[in-house]
């Protein structure tokens, strides 16, 4: 896969991509993706630190991570008159419109030494070459997932006596203060501290664009979302995929060190 560099010269890199490979990706910091590990990073002593257009490139060429060269798709009435005999419950308004059942597998081959820290796939839907809200995503797997990590858990022990002991000593009534230590009033309170982390997150039903942010360590060996697409029958469906990531390997001097790439125009996709 030839990775190309679009960092100091993009006047040169778009008269490149007029003979550009379809998989070409470009080294594509983002700002938003920077926040999060920099937020991720206060409590971190391995926070990772942006590649050098260098040292990206040698990360970019040892990989592979590309979308596929055509998608697979299924008209499903259709499919569903020819193959279920008898009564076939179908979706409202299907004189109107085709369902598009569509996969885009998206390949990722890594060395033992990286990681793909992030992945993000938009799909934007034109008739005719034109985007429209008349084409939108009918259903999408999957959808938005979060994962619930516990860090602590225990139990809170409150002596109330105790409490109760120093507050009547600086009373009159300190006669009484030993007597309160007597009765041995405690509460145990449990609790548990967690945090949530969104290893999937995706737009929702019918919407036009779609997406998919995902953060799972089950990108290191791709990714293959699928969607319905709903379509006016009149009229060319295409499928327009941009494909972002940021790509994570150790350093020469032990550094995390990350690059982040993105499609460098986005692959169209004829459906129907």
């Amino acid at each position: 896969m030839r990775i190309h560099l679009a960092v100091e010269n993009l006047a040169h890199a778009e008269e490149d991509s007029l003979s550009a490979p379809a998989d070409l990706l470009v080294l594509s910091p983002n700002p938003e993706w920077d926040a999060e590990d920099e937020i991720a990073g206060v409590l971190s002593v391995d926070a990772p630190v942006p590649a050098d257009p260098e040292e990206a490139e040698r990360i970019f060429k040892q990989s592979t991570i590309k979308l596929p060269d055509a998608l697979d798709w299924t008209e499903l009435v259709a499919y569903a008159r020819k193959m279920v005999s008898g009564a076939v419950a179908l979706p409202d308004h299907v004189d109107e419109y085709d369902f598009f059942s569509v996969e885009v597998p998206i390949t990722a081959i890594l060395p033992g030494n990286q990681r793909l820290e992030r992945l993000r796939l938009d799909l934007e839907f034109r008739i005719d070459g034109a985007r429209t809200d008349k084409a939108v995503a009918f259903d999408l797997f999957p959808t938005s997932q979060t994962d619930v990590h516990e860090i602590m858990s225990g139990e809170a022990k409150i002596d109330i006596s105790e409490g109760l002991r120093y507050l009547l000593l600086a009373t009159p009534a300190a006669v009484l203060a030993n007597a309160a230590k007597c009765l041995q009033l405690n509460i145990s309170i449990p609790f548990k501290w967690t945090t949530e982390t969104a290893t999937v997150q995706s737009s929702n039903r019918m919407a036009n664009p779609t997406m998919w942010y995902v953060r799972d360590e089950a990108i290191q060996h791709g990714f293959s979302p699928s969607v319905v697409i709903r379509a006016p029958k009149q009229g060319k469906l295409t499928v327009h995929a941009s494909l972002s990531g940021d790509l994570r390997q150790r350093g020469l001097l032990g550094k995390m060190v990350k690059a982040q790439f993105a499609l460098f125009e986005p692959r169209t996709y004829e459906i129907g």
